[in-house]
């Protein structure tokens, strides 16, 4: 499992209108790209199909994020987010990487 920073991240983004841009934030929820038997077991535990899991574009900054830190993500990847809630620990979401 390869995962990406919570808190100062930075990335720099291609805009085809105003050139390079530095994108900086510090609330970024934890990221994570699950092996496929992780990914087998959320989507037993979720009872949810890859068909019909909420998805996230490959462009998305979080995913670039991951990739500039060195770890690979592929089209279908499911991405496991760490949330903090104020009545619960942690809350994971799973999105399913698309082109």
């Amino acid at each position: 499992m390869m995962t990406t920073g919570t808190t100062g991240s930075s990335l720099f983004y291609s805009h085809p209108l105003h050139g390079l841009i530095r994108m900086e934030w510090t609330l970024t929820p934890l990221h994570e790209v699950l092996t496929e038997r992780q990914a087998n077991k959320a989507l037993k535990d979720t009872q949810m199909t890859r068909e019909r899991m909420p998805l996230l574009k490959y462009s998305d900054a979080a995913i670039q994020n991951l990739i500039s830190q060195g770890t690979e993500v592929k089209v279908g990847d499911i991405i496991r987010i760490t949330r903090h809630s104020f009545t619960a620990t942690e809350v994971y979401y799973y999105r399913r990487v698309v082109a």
